[in-house]
């Protein structure tokens, strides 16, 4: 399937997700479609996160992640990644736990 033909789901204003596999240990391998401009909700998820940016770029903790680059994530960090506002974004994610949300303001 292209990308264009999955079932995405939205998951916070400009980002949806489609979950490609789950594991029976509880990890995640997904894509998020993310927005030209949007951000995350600073969030954590108690364990390690690795993002490879597939299309586009983002800035997160003052680093920028263009196409080909990895972010890895620890258990205890938080962030809240800022897409760039020429271009959508896609992002393949794997983590062993769901986003945490810190900030519901």
């Amino acid at each position: 399937k292209s990308l264009s033909e999955l079932n995405w789901i939205a998951c916070y204003e400009g980002i949806e997700r489609v979950v490609l596999t789950e594991g029976a240990n509880g990890v995640r391998a997904r894509i998020l479609k993310c927005q030209p401009g949007a951000i995350f909700p600073n969030h954590g998820h108690g364990s390690e996160e690795v993002s490879l940016v597939l299309q586009g770029a983002y800035t997160d903790a003052g680093a920028h992640y263009v196409r080909g680059d990895v972010q890895c994530i620890s258990a205890d960090e938080q962030h809240s990644p800022v897409i760039d506002d020429n271009e959508i974004c896609f992002v393949l994610v794997v983590s062993e736990l769901p986003a945490i949300i810190l900030d519901k303001s």
